[in-house]
């Protein structure tokens, strides 16, 4: 190994030992985890840089395997075992992939409902032009387009003091107007060529020759 790869690895090794702030027998998985996603959310670092990282953390992790003599030596001096093994969690594919920013992971989706119709309704009020004189008995001036575009549409961009002006009219809070809704969705796959799934045209549909008969 070239001794420039063992200085990078060294201050690599250094830069997580500063983060986690503890002996490397008391390192967890987790906390690779959350250092990797510090730099990839602060720094924006690469998938690839922050592999590069992850491996440097666990080629130096065997150092608290048992047969270096550590736990022993951590019993008599600090009063604690170094955590076994931890090499054999980070790095792992169940480990660090949120960190990491793994390809193929879990994205999350998150929609919303504008509830404004239904909510207007539960207090009597049916039509967008009985609501245009409420909001102006509040400050707020809006044309009878815009209101009725605000009650039978979901409005992509809503401003601060007409929301706080439907609460007081409606007497209701934001989330009884807006109704938020987060899922995990799994990423989509595509269908690998040659698989049993994709279908060869050339082979399953041939064209017919076309016969021409003369009129009777």
């Amino acid at each position: 190994m070239a001794f420039s790869t063992i200085e990078g690895r060294e201050k690599v090794v250094r830069a997580f030992a500063r983060h986690a702030d503890a002996f490397p027998w008391a390192w967890l998985p987790q906390m690779v985890d959350e250092w990797l996603g510090d730099l990839r959310s602060v720094r924006h670092l690469r998938r690839s840089t922050l592999r590069n990282y992850q491996g440097s953390v666990r080629s130096f992790c065997p150092i608290t395997d048992p047969a270096y003599g550590w736990a022993a030596t951590c019993e008599e001096r600090f009063g604690a075992h170094p955590h076994p093994h931890p090499a054999q969690s980070i790095g792992r594919d169940d480990a660090g992939r949120s960190a990491a920013g793994e390809e193929g992971s879990m994205k999350r989706q998150v929609s919303y409902q504008w509830r404004l119709r239904e909510v207007m309704a539960t207090r009597g009020i049916f039509a967008a032009s009985d609501l245009s004189p409420l909001l102006a008995e509040r400050g707020i001036e809006l044309s009878s387009v815009q209101v009725w575009r605000l009650v039978t549409q979901t409005p992509e961009r809503l401003s601060l003091p007409v929301l706080a002006a439907l609460c007081d009219i409606l007497d209701v809070t934001p989330t009884d107007l807006i109704a938020t809704r987060a899922e995990n969705v799994a990423p989509r796959r595509t269908a690998a060529s040659g698989g049993a799934d994709v279908v060869d045209l050339t082979s399953t549909i041939r064209p017919k020759r076309a016969r021409i008969t003369p009129d009777s």
